[in-house]
């Protein structure tokens, strides 16, 4: 069974995490936690005004996948073009990954890194034909990036990796209490089932952030006539799997609350295959990935909100997702998706 949201989140205060960061880093000022799923995450501003956020990781996240995360940056840092990460911030003794215990004696891997300034996506409004463009082209070079880039810890079980829907649907679909929206997902599941998975082996590999969402995309530019920038943060869902999965994953939070969430879709497409163009077969069957994230993340989110109610960062999802979901209820809208991003891709 792929495991779910993790139980055993780190348990560690704003103040506790400030003295990791001096004691750790040498680092001080003051700081404010951040949204999480699995780690926990403070951001920190220091008495000379440099920016940073303190990753403190649970007790179930492997050292490898932290270093696989860190390389994956590194890496984009040194040959990824317009694509921008985060810098790893060595331990006073020049470790990349410094280890902490909580008030139970329990350890945890910790990290820190430099903070990006911008707005996250889902601060940035409106979102402009010309906006999801460059946000495709963003991708683009993201995929671009990552097509040369490997490491051993790549190749793991997530259960928000597309390929593996299917488990994932299926351990959460239950806890939708709506009736109409479980029926939804069980049906977009069967035509996952029906429609993609015989095509995955024909499918390009590689290693894909596979969490491109609106509160992960920072946005940033100088003045409103020069170019956008965009930077990447939350490496965590990090895997190997389809590279298709990545553009996936960007359309899928890019269409949420479009009143023409096909148009929007062909916007991020064109920008996309201008960078790292797309095969037919993956222009095919995008539109059915789309909907199966759709449907993982309703699932996932329902699941969530039984652990923790009162978190709105994990009840987002469920908030957000279901109109779009209820959107993408017929085959005639993938046909509509494909000829839109075909025609964006040939302009």
């Amino acid at each position: 069974m792929l495991s779910g949201r993790d139980q055993l989140r780190p348990q560690f205060s704003e103040v506790q995490a400030l003295v990791i960061a001096k004691d750790v880093f040498g680092v001080v000022g003051e700081i404010r936690e951040l949204p999480s799923e699995r780690d926990r995450n403070f951001y920190l501003l220091t008495d000379v005004g440099e920016e940073y956020v303190l990753k403190i990781a649970a007790t179930s996240e492997p050292r490898a996948i932290l270093e696989f995360q860190n390389q994956a940056m590194r890496h984009l840092q040194k040959s990824a073009e317009g694509v921008r990460s985060s810098r790893i911030i060595s331990t006073r003794s020049g470790e990349p990954i410094g280890v902490v215990d909580d008030a139970a004696g329990v350890s945890h891997f910790v990290r820190l890194v430099s903070y990006l300034p911008g707005k996250v996506m889902a601060e940035v409004n409106p979102h402009s034909a010309k906006f999801l463009q460059e946000l495709g082209v963003f991708f683009g070079h993201l995929s671009k990036a990552l097509d040369s880039f490997t490491h051993p810890a790549a190749n793991r079980e997530l259960y928000w990796d597309l390929k593996r829907a299917p488990t994932t649907i299926r351990q959460y679909l239950n806890h939708i209490p709506d009736d109409g929206q479980r029926a939804l997902v069980e049906e977009i599941l069967r035509t996952f089932e029906n429609e993609v998975q015989p095509h995955l082996a024909e499918l390009r590999t590689s290693v894909i952030h596979n969490d491109g969402n609106d509160n992960n995309i920072i946005v940033s530019w100088r003045e409103p006539t020069t170019p956008l920038q965009f930077g990447i943060l939350d490496f965590g869902d990090m895997v190997w799997s389809h590279t298709v999965f990545e553009l996936a994953v960007a359309v899928t939070y890019a269409i949420l609350d479009k009143p023409d969430p096909v148009t929007a879709a062909a916007h991020v497409v064109g920008g996309y295959h201008s960078v790292f163009p797309l095969t037919e077969l993956e222009i095919e069957l995008l539109f059915h990935l789309v909907r199966t994230r759709l449907a993982m993340s309703v699932s996932i989110s329902a699941y969530q909100k039984t652990l923790e109610p009162g978190n709105e960062y994990l009840t987002i999802s469920e908030r957000d997702r279901v109109p779009s979901l209820n959107l993408c209820t017929n085959s005639q809208t993938s046909k509509v998706l494909c000829k839109a991003s075909l025609a964006a891709i040939a302009t």
